[in-house]
């Protein structure tokens, strides 16, 4: 599916595994759900704006780079891994305003140029660093069962443009054999931590 030079509205957009799909450029989705299967081969997203609606990525999406795509409003469903939503470069267009990532399965992923304060963060077992850099220090002066302390590093070695970065406590208790009880005792201390129950 190509959509691009047009407004979509109130509409349903359903984005299967089995072609290339590109969104833009000079697409406008207002309202609209996306209901995705794609991997990161198979989705193309440039100079697009999402304005309220859903992205429900069904299958996990690892390693995509939202960094050409405007979203406001916007609400993620589904499991996103290692993405990047809003822009890592000020040559770039990509925003991620108002979103709601209470119901997203994220893990690995960072908020890029955005007010914390707007977003609907991930529920527990899923935690948020918001404004990762500033607890560098803190993350680095620490000792950290197994090699989480390498995970924990380069969560906080981001740039100030980058407001907040999600992890998934389950993925962690599995990786660094440490109960999820412990982690979160860990977890809480992080400056700029939000676990929401």
């Amino acid at each position: 599916m190509k959509l691009r030079n047009q407004v979509i509205s109130d509409s349903v957009i359903e984005l299967d595994a089995k072609e290339v799909h590109t969104l833009g450029p000079n697409l406008r989705l207002e309202n609209c759900t996306i209901n995705s299967d794609c991997t990161t081969r198979s989705l193309i997203a440039s100079n697009t704006e999402m304005v309220g609606g859903v992205f429900n990525q069904r299958k996990a999406l690892k390693n995509f780079q939202f960094d050409r795509v405007i979203f406001s409003g916007v609400k993620f469903t589904g499991t996103f891994i290692g993405c990047d939503f809003g822009n890592n470069s000020e040559s770039l267009p990509g925003k991620a305003l108002d979103c709601d990532f209470s119901q997203a399965k994220v893990h690995d992923s960072r908020v890029y140029e955005c007010d914390p304060e707007r977003i609907g963060f991930p529920a527990w077992p899923r935690f948020t660093i918001v404004n990762p850099y500033l607890a560098r220090d803190y993350v680095m002066s620490q000792a950290w069962p197994a090699d989480m302390g390498i995970r924990m590093g380069v969560y906080t070695n981001n740039p100030p443009r980058c407001n907040a970065i999600f992890g998934d406590a389950e993925v962690f208790a599995k990786e660094y054999k440490i109960g999820q009880d412990d982690l979160r005792r860990l977890l809480e201390k992080i400056p700029g931590i939000v676990i929401v129950d």
